[in-house]
């Protein structure tokens, strides 16, 4: 936390902090630590991500994050697997849970006026549905 209170000037005119690549969700437990005091805080969290990781570990992080942006690097099943060697099917299945969820910040959502949610999908032109 000492770190981040480095930048804390620019909090104060909307900024925040963002946890991005590699991976966030391949430090889990301490990404969801380090969120917590950042809440607690009162610092805009946000996340670039692949969101390929577990379920369990999105669910936790979620309440405490403010702007979730997802890279999903090609919407085709074959083409993804052939690219980036994995399924992207655990990505599509994480991205329907937060559209369907409380944190999607729809019009029925607890949270709506308190969080934003961006989903931005990077794909090959022809690989869109």
């Amino acid at each position: 936390m000492n770190k981040i209170k480095e930048d804390e000037v620019f909090f104060q005119h909307g900024g925040g902090v963002t946890f991005s690549g590699g991976e966030p969700f391949m430090q889990g437990e301490f990404l969801i630590e380090i969120l917590k005091r950042c809440q607690k805080e009162k610092i805009h969290t946000a996340i670039e991500t692949s969101f390929y990781t577990s379920l369990e570990l999105i669910k936790k992080a979620l309440p405490y994050l403010d702007l979730v942006y997802i890279d999903l690097k090609i919407f085709d099943e074959q083409k993804h697997q052939a690219c980036t060697n994995v399924s992207p099917q655990l990505i599509k299945e994480n991205i329907r849970y937060v559209l369907q969820s409380e944190y999607n910040g729809g019009k029925d959502s607890q949270r709506s006026s308190v969080i934003e949610r961006l989903i931005s999908f990077n794909t090959l032109e022809d690989t869109l549905v």
